[in-house]
């Protein structure tokens, strides 16, 4: 079973999702799932099999059996996991984290930290309570939303929405002019909020356009030119290091979800394919999640 649900609305500039899994998988049939760049942090509460956590461009590996806080990243890690895979998990919005957390973004930035370090022992009781409330999703939902309401400090949302808008075609010192800002200050905010500058952003923000024209028939050509890339070699570089995959072998993977989506929709009971990674759902789920 993989779910997602929606946060409060007042919480929704600030947390995409909450995600949730229970499901037993065999030696047979393990999780295997890339997770690309996408400038987001992830709270993972672990309530069963611990999970190997690679880093695909070094095979570098750690086993997670914990419940921790994953930190936006710039490159990309592979998931293996067996057994009972039984996860509650919190996906926040580009900049999310930093309005519930009592660290700068940059701080966490490619680091996997204990919840403990931002929470203290609140985190402690959220993780039980959330255990309890196994098999009662909307429960889960309140105590999460309860939690996060109440450790909401608002931060700048209107200069990085405007950047977000923006920046993916354009000159960063122009964007940065039209905010009333220094390219300096621009960096400070965006790390302190978001984790990386605000040149690595623009990477991200560009590369997330052509994951979605990778849904469409266009050329890669096509896809590099609309996307804002200087040729497909540039679209070839940044992909394969922010996906760990090449364009090609992502439009293919893409499909084949797309296509196992659309016949999990059209079976008595339609649920989701599982598993599946949790930034790769918006794409099959066109941002579609339960209230």
């Amino acid at each position: 079973m993989y779910a997602l649900y929606r946060p409060a609305a007042h919480l929704q500039h600030v947390i995409a999702c909450y995600w949730l899994v229970d499901t037993v998988l065999p030696a047979s049939q393990p999780l295997q799932e890339t997770i690309f760049v996408d400038g987001r942090a992830d709270v993972i509460f672990n309530y069963g099999a611990a999970y190997k956590r690679v880093m695909v461009a070094t095979d570098k590996q750690v086993d997670v059996s914990t419940t921790s806080i994953d930190g936006q990243r710039n490159y990309p890690v592979k998931i293996h996991q067996i057994g009972h895979v039984k996860l509650v998990g919190v996906r926040f919005q580009v900049g999310g984290l930093a309005a519930v957390s009592r660290l700068p973004a940059l701080e966490l930035s490619n680091q996997q930290v204990d919840v403990h370090t931002l929470w203290g022992d609140d985190a402690e009781v959220l993780e039980a309570r959330l255990f309890n409330a196994f098999g009662n999703p909307q429960a889960q939902r309140k105590l999460l939303n309860d939690f996060f309401t109440a450790r909401y400090q608002p931060q700048h949302p209107g200069w990085l929405t405007a950047l977000s808008n923006n920046v993916s075609h354009t000159n960063l010192d122009a964007v940065a002019r039209d905010l009333g800002l220094s390219r300096r200050t621009l960096n400070r905010r965006m790390n302190a909020q978001v984790g990386f500058s605000a040149k690595f952003y623009a990477r991200v923000l560009r590369f997330h356009t052509a994951l979605n024209l990778l849904r469409t028939p266009i050329s890669l050509a096509e896809v590099a030119l609309e996307a804002g890339f200087y040729d497909q070699a540039h679209l070839n570089h940044d992909v394969l290091q922010l996906s760990g995959q090449s364009p090609g072998a992502f439009r293919d993977l893409l499909h084949k979800r797309i296509q196992a989506r659309d016949a999990a929709r059209a079976a008595p009971n339609p649920v989701l394919p599982n598993p599946v990674a949790p930034n790769l759902v918006p794409f099959l789920q066109d941002g579609n999640a339960a209230h």
